[in-house]
């Protein structure tokens, strides 16, 4: 599965790629939806059965991105694009401040996925700090087994396993919940770019102002 972002460069700098009017108001972007899987109707496959007169057997690099902090991380052609507007089936919110995520309809999918996407994050870290506690406890009750050379010195440090052994279960616990709410999000998520050319249309109207745009889309 590609990017959404993707695009093949021909060796004369021609950049192919597929924005959202390609896709849903060409006939030839209708053989795409037809042809592909929905989360392959830009990928680098769909791209050269798009535009298969114009490649003519000419082979080009294939490119992908996912960076939307900054314009920079695109090619200036497909930045500008999504500036304009013509990838309206794209929405990410590190590209609006964070005052302008707060407008966004708490029904909004994409303000659903960002919070549960950061509660994922989170559990993640927590996750990861309750596993560090122990393997640190496991650590001093493996040193208490050889400086004593026998378990019994060493429960002490077997029971702060224990304790800690079962603090990571029960964060692991949390973590999984948070995936299943994070992947029946994204599937939401999903869905409304399958069925819609302009499926965030709440997006793209506060885009539209400057200065509900990150800094560095400005």
């Amino acid at each position: 599965m590609c990017e959404r972002i993707s695009w093949i460069a021909l060796p004369d700098k021609t950049l192919l790629y597929l924005t959202t009017y390609d896709l849903w108001d060409t006939p030839q972007g209708a053989k795409v939806r037809e042809r592909f899987r929905t989360d392959d109707w830009w990928g680098h496959a769909a791209i050269n059965f798009y535009y298969e007169q114009h490649l003519q057997r000419k082979f080009g690099s294939e490119g992908e991105c996912t960076g939307f902090r900054a314009p920079a991380n695109f090619p200036p052609e497909i930045a500008q694009a999504i500036e304009n507007g013509k990838f309206r089936d794209v929405a990410d919110l590190r590209m609006l401040t964070v005052a302008a995520r707060a407008k966004l309809p708490k029904e909004s999918v994409l303000r659903q996925l960002s919070a549960v996407q950061d509660e994922w994050d989170a559990m993640r870290v927590k996750t990861r700090a309750a596993r560090a506690k122990l393997d640190a406890v496991w650590d001093k009750y493996n040193a208490a087994r050889v400086k004593w050379g026998n378990v019994t010195a060493a429960q002490a440090k077997l029971d702060a396993v224990r304790v800690k052994s079962a603090q990571l279960d029960a964060v692991r616990a949390k973590l999984n919940a948070a995936r299943v709410t994070l992947d029946a999000t994204w599937d939401k998520w999903a869905l409304a770019r399958a069925t819609s050319s302009d499926p965030f249309p709440e997006f793209w109207k506060l885009f539209r102002n400057k200065r509900n745009r990150a800094k560095a889309w400005r």
